[in-house]
């Protein structure tokens, strides 16, 4: 993204508990569906407990048309993308919402708000705390990177975020060198190790891969050439928080599930 102009920030912060960040992609059919199922269960419920939800998109124009849909100017809707909608997001949420937390996902993730929320007041927004599951490391020249899994999300404390935001503005740029100079080229387009890299040293890392899960609530991730046993039926749907993979179907049955608990 060429655009690093700091966004108009003279109005005044609104305050919530929570603002959750959504980057997607409006113009494939695919990808759409996805963001209309969203809203249609677990947005839905957010947004009755006052949880605010922002979706992120490239610049090309949809007949998604809402507040809460942002359009990001010079950013496409292609593989390198998701990655700019997620920076970009977190830039946007620092400068326009004072909030206790940010959570970050992509579009075929489903949250338990309810429960999400509940998690939360276990920990204190003050703190710098990095929070999410079913990560993994990677070797970025003699320093080994954990990163919690993009695709089941993370969340970010307020004090966290504070210290981050200076660095979204140029955080792309940036991680394409780091990558270049430690010969992992592959790991350009891993957003999700991107940010990991960034977060200073001295942040809390909470792994709790109960709650966060990179697979659907069967247990499985579906990819598009594959469908594979992940967690399988080690999935503990009593603690989860969040579930990834999720198709159209898992949305509907896993939100009548929620609605039972």
């Amino acid at each position: 993204m060429d655009d690093n102009t700091n966004i108009d920030c003279k109005i005044k912060k609104k305050c919530a508990r929570l603002v959750v960040n959504v980057f997607g992609c409006a113009t494939k059919d695919k990808y759409k569906q996805e963001i209309l199922k969203m809203n249609e269960t677990w947005v839905k419920r957010a947004r009755e407990l006052d949880v605010v939800v922002l979706f992120f998109f490239g610049e090309e124009p949809t007949d998604l048309i809402d507040p809460n849909y942002i359009y990001i100017k010079n950013v496409k809707n292609d593989v390198e993308s998701a990655r700019y909608k997620q920076n970009y997001g977190l830039r946007y949420i620092h400068e326009y919402y004072d909030t206790d937390y940010v959570f970050t996902c992509g579009t075929d993730t489903y949250v338990n708000i309810d429960k999400m929320m509940k998690y939360l007041d276990s920990f204190d927004a003050t703190d710098e705390l990095y929070i999410g599951g079913h990560g993994d490391t990677r070797w970025v020249g003699n320093r080994e990177v954990y990163f919690h899994s993009g695709g089941s999300g993370f969340i970010l404390s307020n004090a966290l975020l504070n210290k981050l935001y200076p660095q979204l503005f140029n955080m792309d740029t940036k991680w394409r060198d780091i990558c270049r100079l430690n010969g992992v080229n592959y790991l350009f387009l891993a957003c999700d190790v991107e940010l990991a890299w960034m977060i200073d040293k001295n942040a809390k890392t909470i792994i709790d891969n109960e709650r966060f899960y990179a697979c659907n609530h069967k247990g499985y991730a579906i990819h598009p050439s594959k469908v594979y046993k992940c967690c399988g039926d080690k999935v503990n749907q009593n603690k989860a928080i969040v579930f990834h993979y999720m198709t159209l179907a898992d949305f509907d049955e896993y939100d009548a599930i929620v609605r039972t608990m």
